[in-house]
Order: structure tokens, then C-alpha cells, then sequence
């Protein structure tokens, strides 16, 4: 027997041990609130999560950011492990999280980033929100290529109060992965957050090691990292399409 469950935006659950947050389209500029950006299949135990963005959509959260511009909002529908203090979790700790992604058919991406997965972090009290520090991706190969890649993204700032949203590191072409609609990649991910010192990332993508960093991760005086996946995506989308992810098995804790 097949059950679905549909979340909404501002939800908070007890899933798997962790605190969840969802934050999603909760309406479209004008247009009623929307529905369908979060969906569950239960089938036999196993618990697969749709989420899906259109262009225009704008959860209570961006709406608060960008009061007065909400055309430059970015479109999210995330689960954030952030609604429990013991998933916020302190620099220094390695942090390891895996899923299945299946990005579902449709148009051609035209947006310039979209995350799927992040180690996000909260400032302290005084700072501003930036980058997440670590994060992965999909969009276009290039400006107006026809092929889509998944990719590794990675920022790094080792001084309090900057307001710089912080400096990329350069991981190599490795860390570019070309992606097929309506395929499933296994993603495995160790992060250590170095509050803008010495820290680590390693990412495997079907078992292939495609990131095996060390060095500088993270930001100065931030009060820690949390966990998020779904789909966050530039305001910038010419091409107006629509998208939709798949993720399964999504695990996350200290790396014992």
C-alpha cells in the first residue's frame, strides 16, 4: 500500500532523529498558494520526497528577506535540520551525510545555481548570513549548453565581521559531474567545519571520490553548521521552467 503525505511551508517534524524545518513555496507573487512542492511516497517502509520549484515562488522566509524586492528572491523547497539545537552542530566536528538524487525529466535548466544539498551556517549575534560553506548543485554545463552537470561548491572566510559573503575554493574539475535527467546518483559527504580554518571535505558520488579537500572551510565567529537538502535556485531563470528532485535514503550525523 502506497500512502503520500504533502508538507507545507513552515512545518516542523521529528524525522529520523532530527529536527526538520521545511521551508517552501508557500505562494507564487499574487497567485494563491501553491501546493505540491513537498511531497512523501511511503511505499513498503521506504520514504521517497519529491520537491518541485516554479519560477515566481516564494516560501514566508524569502518573503521576510526580501521584503520590497521579492523578484530577486530565489525559489526554495528545502527540509532544513535546523528546528533542533543538537543538530546545529559546533566547528570542528566531522559531519557525514548521504542520499539518492534523481533529478525528474523536463525543460532544460537555464539558471545559473541551484543547490540541492548544504552544510549551511548561522551567524553569531552581530554577523550576516552567508554563502553556505559547503554546498552541492545542479545546472547547465555553460551558458546556453544543452548538457547538465551536478557540482561541488565550497567557501571558505577566516575573519570575523567581513562583508564579504565569502571565497570560493577552487576544487578542480573533478568536482564537476556530468548529470542525466531521470538517474539516480548515490552522494556521500564528510564536512568538517573550520570556522574559517583547517577543515575537510570529501564527497563521493556513486562511489566515486570526485572531492578530497583539506584546508580552510568556513566562516569566522559562525555558530555552527546545519544540514539542508531539496531544491534552493536562483532568481535568475530565463528560461522560466519548472523543477523537480527525488531524494531517497537521506542519512546525516557525526562521523564516528
Amino acid at each position: 500500500m502506497t500512502e503520500f503525505i504533502e508538507h507545507t511551508d513552515g512545518e516542523e517534524i521529528l524525522e529520523d532523529g532530527h529536527g526538520v524545518r521545511f521551508i517552501l513555496p508557500a505562494w507564487r507573487f499574487d497567485l494563491p498558494v501553491t501546493r505540491g512542492a513537498c511531497r512523501d511516497e511511503l511505499s513498503d517502509g521506504r520514504r521517497v520526497r519529491t520537491f518541485s520549484i516554479q519560477k515566481g515562488d516564494l516560501s514566508a522566509n524569502e518573503a521576510r528577506h526580501y521584503a520590497g524586492r521579492l523578484r530577486d528572491a530565489p525559489a526554495r523547497a528545502m527540509a532544513v535540520f535546523d528546528a533542533s539545537r543538537r543538530d546545529v552542530h559546533p566547528p570542528g566536528k566531522t559531519m557525514r551525510a548521504s542520499f539518492t538524487i534523481n533529478v525528474l525529466p523536463g525543460l532544460l535548466m537555464t539558471h545559473d545555481w541551484c543547490i540541492v544539498s548544504q552544510y549551511n551556517a548561522r551567524p553569531s549575534p552581530g554577523e550576516r548570513w552567508r554563502n553556505p560553506p559547503f554546498s552541492i548543485g545542479v545546472r547547465p554545463q555553460a551558458p546556453h549548453a544543452r548538457e547538465e552537470v551536478l557540482y561541488v561548491d565550497l567557501a571558505t572566510f577566516p575573519t570575523a565581521g567581513s562583508q564579504e559573503q565569502g571565497r570560493h575554493v577552487d576544487l578542480g574539475p573533478e568536482a564537476v559531474v556530468p548529470l542525466q535527467r531521470d538517474r539516480s546518483y548515490a552522494v556521500a559527504i564528510d564536512f568538517a567545519d573550520g570556522a574559517g580554518g583547517e577543515g575537510l571535505l570529501k564527497v563521493r558520488v556513486d562511489d566515486k571520490l570526485i572531492v578530497d579537500y583539506a584546508g580552510p572551510t568556513g566562516y569566522a565567529n559562525f555558530a555552527g553548521c546545519f544540514f539542508a537538502y531539496g531544491l534552493y535556485r536562483s532568481p535568475w531563470c530565463p528560461g522560466c521552467e519548472g523543477l523537480s528532485a527525488r531524494f531517497v535514503d537521506v542519512v546525516e550525523g557525526v562521523a564516528e
